[in-house]
């Protein structure tokens, strides 16, 4: 036999043997792949399952929570807190509100009662400058009366009377000419 007879024999059994292994080869991944997508379907239909199953334990272990006494009870509380922290803020803002209005209004105050007082404290100033005028005058009415010689006794005797008067007159300037003023 020929060198090219013995390479075409073996070309032949390895060709023929050669489809038959590629057919077996296609067949076995294709089972495989159909294998693979049904597992794939099964798989997403468990999940699908469970997710459903999720959901509605969810749904019912909620309800359950609406209905109990505990869940209930903590959700009043919760809004209690709410309320009561918002309640609190509004209090302190109006407690500022009131304190910033009742300061102004106090120094309001304190400025009118200066101005009374100062006003009183220059009447009672103008109204000691007058009695001072007048026992300087009587003073010296008393003196001259005592200097012309004239009745002596009657005028002496109404100082004397009056000796807190007498007093005062002897020593006129005593009283502050200073206007009056406050140390507020």
């Amino acid at each position: 036999m020929s060198k090219v007879a013995v390479m075409h024999g073996a070309c032949s059994s390895c060709c023929s043997s050669s489809p038959l292994l590629s057919l077996q080869a296609i067949e076995s991944l294709t089972q495989t792949v159909l294998k693979l997508e049904k597992d794939r379907e099964l798989q997403q239909h468990r999940i699908q399952t469970l997710e459903e199953e999720v959901r509605r334990l969810r749904t019912r272990g909620e309800e359950e929570q609406r209905r109990s006494p505990e869940w209930r009870l903590e959700r009043r509380v919760e809004e209690w807190k709410k309320e009561v922290t918002s309640e609190l803020y509004s209090l302190r803002a109006q407690l500022q509100r009131e304190a910033e209005r009742a300061g102004s209004q106090g120094q309001q105050e304190i400025q009118d009662s200066k101005k009374l007082l100062r006003e009183e404290c220059e009447t009672l100033r103008r109204e000691v400058e007058h009695i001072k005028l007048q026992l300087k005058s009587k003073y010296a009415t008393g003196l001259n009366s005592e200097l012309e010689g004239s009745d002596i006794g009657e005028t002496g005797s109404d100082l004397e009377d009056d000796s807190d008067v007498a007093s005062f007159a002897a020593h006129p300037d005593e009283l502050s000419d200073s206007p009056c003023e406050l140390n507020l």
